[in-house]
């Protein structure tokens, strides 16, 4: 009897998890856009736009755009990338002195370079 109760909750948080992704998927495009500005490369190709940024006193070099807010708790941010899917990874950054987070309003609509 428990392993059939054990059963049930998994197969109902997999159907809920899929109508959340596609409840995501619909309305990704109202979520704020965020940019992120790191000192160092941190690997979000092919997931985010990266753009390296020039002069010799930039303190973060790095650039990843196309990416927008799922969520932000406890210090870290959950982002998905523009042309995300449910089946696709989830990024997750933990705030650190090594990288800053822009905000932009979902109105603005900004080519994403790679992505298309």
């Amino acid at each position: 009897a428990a392993l059939s109760l054990f059963w049930a909750v998994g197969q109902y948080a997999t159907v809920r998890g899929k109508q959340d992704a596609e409840l995501i998927v619909a309305s990704y495009a109202y979520l704020p856009a965020v940019v992120v500005y790191s000192e160092k490369d941190i690997g979000l190709e092919p997931n985010a736009s990266v753009v390296a940024q020039t002069g010799t006193d930039a303190k973060y070099p790095y650039r990843y755009g196309c990416l927008r807010l799922l969520d932000h708790v406890a210090g870290v941010w959950y982002l998905i990338p523009d042309d995300w899917f449910y089946s696709r990874r989830l990024i997750m950054l933990r705030e650190d002195s090594d990288l800053r987070f822009e905000l932009e309003s979902a109105e603005v609509e900004k080519p994403c370079p790679g992505l298309d």
